[in-house]
């Protein structure tokens, strides 16, 4: 009988008594281990982001794997081919969180998520609120760490008993509920994969509907500094014209001003002549 974990007990036991169970969680550790100093060294939280739609295919496939050698090495089976349709129920079971994750990872992969600088920004908005290295490294590895992983790993756990199942070379039939129940996911995964194109054309369409806006802008922009500099060249030359005509006005009036000098100066000149000859004419009569 597989064993049911309804206790930390229980766990332990499975742990210690199943080696299955024991290297999986062992592998759980690691990838716990990986993320947390790659977080750290890297100062990225978005570690967990792109090993999300990876590990739950690892875990799965290490199961499968480990029944079949251990079914190899007991000579229960000859081949992969012929454990994986001996075991129906851990076949599906492999293949379904296989799919949806390679169809989350190129999802992820075609908006970025990959890129060496890719963060989720709710990282950043959490770390700004607790204000506190210490705290939100502990943040960091209880939540974004370990519990998450824990999370990713449980999803799997299915896969477990059913590969526990062909371990204790336990063959169970495929019943309808297992096809129903199976018919119903692959619905909903092909509902996810519009939904994901869907969205992905909606993003291709929103970026192309901003560059035209950016460019439109651009080009708004440009005319508006090309009106702001026709205009200032405009006021440029009025200022230059209005300084001309206020130096030739300035320049006339000194002129008007040094030909009335010059005419009044010219006078008094001849004042002055024509009173000097009234006094010859007076000094010439006395002497007479």
């Amino acid at each position: 009988m597989v064993p049911i974990l309804k206790h930390i007990d229980d766990l332990l036991a499975v742990y210690w008594t199943d080696p299955m169970f024991s290297h999986a969680a062992t592998l759980l550790s690691v990838i716990m281990l990986y993320t947390w100093l790659s977080s750290v060294i890297r100062d990225n939280y978005s570690v967990v982001d792109r090993l999300w739609s990876i590990v739950p295919g690892v875990y799965s496939f290490f199961f499968f794997f480990h029944a079949y050698y251990s079914a190899y090495t007991s000579n229960m089976t000859d081949s992969l081919t012929s454990f994986a349709y001996s075991h129906p129920r851990l076949s599906m079971l492999v293949i379904m969180p296989l799919l949806w994750g390679l169809s989350l990872t190129h999802n992820f992969w075609r908006k970025g998520g990959y890129a060496s600088d890719y963060e989720d920004y709710r990282w950043s908005i959490i770390r700004g609120r607790i204000n506190n290295e210490f705290i939100f490294q502990i943040f960091n590895i209880f939540f974004i760490v370990f519990f998450q992983h824990l999370q990713l790993f449980l999803l799997t756990i299915a896969c477990y008993y059913a590969a526990a199942e062909a371990v204790a070379e336990r063959v169970v039939p495929v019943t309808s509920w297992d096809i129903f129940i199976f018919s119903c996911w692959c619905v909903c995964f092909l509902v996810e994969l519009v939904a994901n194109q869907e969205q992905w054309f909606f993003y291709l369409r929103r970026d192309k509907w901003r560059a035209q806006v950016a460019a439109q802008r651009s080009r708004s922009g440009d005319k508006q500094r090309g009106l702001r500099r026709d205009a200032s060249r405009g006021d440029l030359n009025a200022a230059e014209s209005g300084s001309e005509k206020s130096d030739a006005k300035n320049d006339e009036r000194e002129n008007s001003i040094r030909s009335r000098k010059s005419h009044a100066a010219d006078a008094a000149d001849a004042s002055n002549v024509d009173e000097a000859a009234s006094e010859e004419k007076i000094v010439d009569v006395n002497g007479k």
